[in-house]
């Protein structure tokens, strides 16, 4: 299998998860599943099938974080004057002139949009690739193609 790519935080990260969802989540998934069964006529148990599907979600994500830890790469992050791998970049947006901040990760393994995580392997992280501070981007969205300004990196 294909390596997956991870900073050292992202892969912390993932492992703190499932550290979590072995130890905490699904337990008390566990014992939800233990307290809908006693409640009788499990055909009709909407808490005892929302428990079950909740586990199901769970024990897959576990799969998928043991599967990603398994085959990950840690990469190390240079600090340049760049965009790259641990970038946070502030951009603005030339049509509306909003500004949006990104991070730069890894891999889609790392991704977190909430948290303005995203991969560097994505078509705005391609094309800001190797561009610095002042420089102008320009990225293909659903919506056409859209120019970006970087106003500021740091790592």
């Amino acid at each position: 299998m294909e390596k997956i790519k991870l900073s050292a935080e992202g892969y912390e990260k993932l492992k703190q998860e499932l550290k979590y969802l072995r130890n905490v989540k699904k337990e008390e998934v566990a014992q939800r599943i233990i307290e809908a069964r006693s409640m009788g006529d499990l055909k009709e148990n909407s808490e005892y099938h929302a428990a079950k599907e909740e586990m199901a979600y769970i024990m897959a994500r576990i799969n998928e974080i043991e599967d990603i830890l398994s085959n990950a790469e840690i990469i190390s992050i240079s600090k340049t004057d760049q965009v790259d791998i641990g970038a946070t970049v502030t951009f603005q947006d030339l049509t509306n002139n909003k500004i949006r901040t990104y991070t730069f990760v890894a891999s889609a393994a790392e991704m977190n949009i909430h948290e303005g995580k995203i991969p560097i392997n994505n078509a705005f992280g391609q094309a800001a690739r190797g561009k610095k501070q002042g420089d102008i981007i320009t990225v293909i969205t659903p919506k056409g193609k859209k120019q970006f300004k970087i106003i500021k990196i740091s790592y």
